[in-house]
């Protein structure tokens, strides 16, 4: 499974590279089924050039990731392997705004967007901690502690933490992953996760595979905290954090419906290089 993934994580920067824990504690995670509803499209000359995965959400939602090899593009593998989804769900998919013909073909099945994230990035160099208020601390958990990140992602983002042990287990076990705790006394209240991207083009990494550019994979406070200006040194916090580590560049995405995480993110010396589009598609008997 690992060398099939390898495979389908080369088409470009859109999908991500995944570790074996990682896919093997998705394969056990309830979202998806086994890997069931996975697909994988088969050249004739033995080379993978498509792949859907399938993963379900709740009782309605499937989150949906479908590639397909730039060579291959334009000739129906996308359409068809987007119609071998589970077609009585609503479905979710994200493209990149920089990958011809995503939006032509998603809306031509049916989707419509939600909203985009902007994916911005920075060089590493310049960057020192800042203070932050209310005589909170920021700590890297050396021990990768799985139960202290469950329970500080659910009490950030309440029912869209991941709560899967397995899961977050594989996320902690990466060699390049870290976990910063905002604290105040001895509470958690704001999370901060970060590891090398998984996004990262063969030219944006080493001979070894290991990428180059540091990512926020996570941030968030607890809604008590929340407009008491201990955002940015968090995120400060990470990013220096991944600059120690080595990285040469760092990025970030940026909910673009909200202006302030846009403005956070600039004022940080991150500049735009792309867009991440949020697609969705309604259930047939949904009501719009």
């Amino acid at each position: 499974m690992q060398k099939l993934w390898a495979g389908v994580c080369s088409f470009d920067g859109s999908v991500p590279t995944r570790t074996t824990a990682e896919i093997d504690a998705r394969l056990k995670h309830p979202a998806h089924e086994g890997g069931a509803h996975w697909r994988v499209v088969i050249a004739g000359n033995g080379a993978i050039v498509g792949a859907l995965e399938v993963g379900f959400i709740g009782t309605v939602r499937t989150e949906v990731l479908c590639a397909v090899n730039a060579a291959w593009r334009r000739q129906g593998i996308g359409r068809a392997l987007l119609q071998a989804a589970p077609r009585e769900r609503r479905l979710l998919v994200t493209s990149r705004a920089s990958v011809t013909g995503a939006a032509e073909l998603l809306t031509s099945e049916g989707f419509t967007e939600r909203y985009r994230e902007a994916r911005m990035r920075r060089k590493s160099k310049g960057l020192d901690p800042l203070e932050i208020p209310d005589g909170a601390v920021v700590a890297v958990d050396t021990e990768r502690d799985v139960e202290r990140c469950l329970a500080s992602l659910l009490e950030v983002f309440g029912d869209d933490a991941e709560q899967d042990a397995g899961l977050v287990t594989a996320w902690l076990r990466r060699p390049d992953c870290r976990v910063l705790y905002l604290k105040v006394g001895s509470r958690d209240v704001g999370i901060c996760i970060i590891a090398g991207s998984e996004h990262a083009k063969r030219s944006e990494r080493k001979p070894d595979g290991a990428s180059t550019i540091g990512v926020v994979e996570q941030v968030g406070l607890t809604k008590q905290v929340r407009g008491k200006g201990m955002s940015r040194p968090l995120v400060r916090a990470g990013l220096v954090e991944l600059a120690k580590m080595g990285f040469a560049d760092l990025e970030v995405l940026a909910d673009r419906r909200r202006a302030s995480a846009a403005e956070l993110y600039e004022a940080e010396g991150f500049a735009v290089v792309d867009d991440e589009v949020h697609w969705i598609k309604r259930e047939p008997w949904a009501k719009e």
